[in-house]
């Protein structure tokens, strides 16, 4: 069976869906995550569950295709660096498993699930669940 794997990394809970050749919603999972602190180490050690549960389920449900929301460095939250780090390993750990990946611009997501560019996103995650 065909699958299609939708990744929003976020450093406090990387949601993850999973759909099937009908679009028929297979998982919807959040993966949450702490803050461990600023040095390298810690930040390490707080990527490591999320990266470590995605790759489970890139082994697990083996989809064809894999989307990921792209970066969004404009908004005003700290932890840029962070994110770029997470989203990095996200982008490796996809590509490494020899899935074929697209990244999605997130205000095209927004308007795709709202309607609207600027939809929040609680709105766009109720769209597509």
């Amino acid at each position: 069976m065909k699958h299609a794997m939708g990744i929003d990394p976020s450093l406090t809970s990387t949601g993850v869906v999973i759909l099937d050749e009908n679009a028929k919603l297979i998982l919807n999972q959040a993966i949450v995550s702490k803050s461990q602190g600023d040095a390298v180490r810690k930040r390490m050690k707080r990527y490591h569950p999320i990266i470590a549960r995605l790759d489970e389920l890139l082994r697990t449900y083996r989809p064809d295709v894999v989307c990921i929301e792209g970066y969004a460095f404009g908004s005003q939250t700290g932890q840029v660096c962070d994110r770029a780090e997470l989203g990095g390993l996200v982008r490796w750990t996809v590509c490494a498993a020899g899935i074929e990946c697209y990244e999605v611009n997130p205000s095209t997501l927004k308007k795709f699930t709202t309607g609207v560019g600027k939809g929040d996103k609680t709105a766009t995650v109720a769209c597509l669940t």
